[in-house]
């Protein structure tokens, strides 16, 4: 199946039940919207929109909490991706 659909490592595969019983299966398209994720960009929006003064700047001690969170963490952007994260 992934070669008829020309799915690389980790493409993901969409099942259609049709009505008749039926199955198709697709390619997922990497621009189809995560619906979990579109409502709460509506709801923050929404949010945003209906309470601007709820809106405060991150304070010097959330930051430096933040800043102790990743203190430790190493990330290089040009190191390849491992087997699994392909």
């Amino acid at each position: 199946m992934r070669k008829a659909l020309h799915l690389a490592k980790k493409d993901k595969i969409k099942f259609t039940v049709q009505a008749d019983g039926n199955v198709t299966l697709s390619r997922v398209q990497q621009d189809e919207a995560d619906p979990a994720l579109n409502a709460f960009l509506s709801f923050l929006g929404n949010d945003i929109h209906n309470h601007p003064e709820s809106i405060q700047p991150l304070s010097a001690s959330m930051k430096d909490s933040a800043a102790s969170l990743i203190a430790d963490v190493e990330v290089d952007l040009d190191a390849p991706l491992s087997e699994d994260d392909q």
